[in-house]
């Protein structure tokens, strides 16, 4: 419940910054349409209703086409995930999916073996350390960002030596399960980062059209 308020929350900043800029141009309340477009493409965003000839209802520039000034709705469309190299990696294209996932269905958490795993061996029925000696090991294979759970296999090693014993410590990671983009993200991470780009890209780029 806490990680879908904290989704929820940062995609309803979004919507104030586009109902706020309507505001302002408007003059007055904006009609319910209005809202911040978060598009992985730019033929969904532009989407045309080939009736009308106007934006279709579900695209981006429906959205926001009560802001009037067209520096401030060029700054939005300059945010777009479709603006990025890769769409999917774009947070805002996250965190609307996120959000999308919290509203609609649920959201699934698991704890995943951390990219940052330590490891060591040493000789089965001995009492030294664990340590990490590449000379009597053959291969390694990390299966990282895995469910760490009672069964689940996490990692492969060959030994140049018979009879070795590992010690594999993975400290708590919690990641986003199914949820498309963010698969195998850290959640804490994933929400700081998305809290940042909105703090540090998206509010900057639009607050100056106030």
């Amino acid at each position: 419940m806490i990680i879908g308020d904290a989704l929820q929350n940062m995609r309803s900043v979004l919507e104030h910054l586009a109902w706020g800029l309507a505001f302002k141009d408007k003059g007055g309340e904006p009609s319910r349409s209005t809202g911040f477009p978060v598009y992985r493409t730019e033929s969904a965003f532009f989407e045309v209703n080939k009736k009308t000839g106007t934006y279709s209802s579900r695209s981006g520039a429906h959205k926001i086409a009560e802001i009037t000034n067209t520096k401030a709705r060029a700054a939005i469309q300059g945010l777009q995930p479709y603006k990025r190299a890769d769409p999917n990696e774009d947070w805002l294209y996250i965190l609307n999916e996120l959000a999308r996932v919290d509203r609609h269905q649920s959201l699934s958490v698991i704890r995943a073996v951390n990219p940052s795993a330590t490891y060591g061996w040493r000789k089965r029925g001995t009492r030294s350390a664990f340590v990490f000696d590449p000379s009597v090991i053959r291969r390694t294979d990390i299966l990282l960002l895995q469910p760490f759970e009672d069964g689940a296999v996490i990692a492969h090693f060959r030994f140049n030596e018979p009879e070795m014993e590992v010690d594999f410590q993975s400290p708590p990671y919690i990641a986003f399960r199914n949820e498309g983009p963010a698969k195998s993200l850290h959640v804490l991470h994933t929400l700081k980062s998305i809290h940042r780009h909105i703090d540090e890209v998206v509010v900057p780029k639009l607050e100056r059209f106030f």
